[in-house]
């Protein structure tokens, strides 16, 4: 009898957005195999109390598609230094990129600091784009089921 050994995978990408009122959410994009995928996790708040329980979803990411994405991203230069302001009660936004020999860890509350704009346009950008390839999820608000804001005008 045959075993089968789980596939091992390289995170490349991890983006997070924690909504102050919705369900925090992350999503990676790792390489298995010859394979790009992209993951999502929420995890509801007050898990233990509601019964609700993280939920996971995943799906094929085209490889033009991820370029696209890095390609984006290497066109977005910030301003390392910014005025920092206390925020209450706001969203975390965050990504991470995998580089040698440490990961590049960006993270920004509520909006995004001065000079920070282009990234937190790609952050969006990308949310929605990898949001499209996966399922629909109870518990995710419909900007990011559609990957456009709720709109009258259409």
């Amino acid at each position: 009898m045959r075993t089968l050994r789980p596939t091992a995978q390289r995170q490349l990408l991890r983006l997070w957005h924690f909504p102050s009122t919705q369900t925090p959410c992350t999503w990676l994009v790792v390489e298995r195999g010859q394979e790009l995928v992209v993951q999502r996790l929420l995890e509801p708040y007050h898990a233990d109390d509601t019964g609700g329980s993280p939920s996971t979803a995943e799906a094929t990411l085209p490889p033009a598609q991820y370029a696209t994405i890095v390609e984006e991203l290497q066109r977005v230069s910030l301003c390392p230094v910014f005025e920092s302001e206390m925020v209450l009660d706001a969203s975390m936004y965050g990504v991470e990129i995998a580089r040698y020999p440490e990961p590049v860890v960006l993270t920004w509350t509520g909006h995004a600091p001065f000079g920070w704009e282009a990234l937190d346009a790609w952050h969006t950008r990308t949310r929605h784009r990898l949001n499209r390839l996966l399922p629909r999820a109870p518990g995710l608000s419909y900007e990011y089921q559609v990957g456009s804001p709720l709109s009258f005008e259409d």
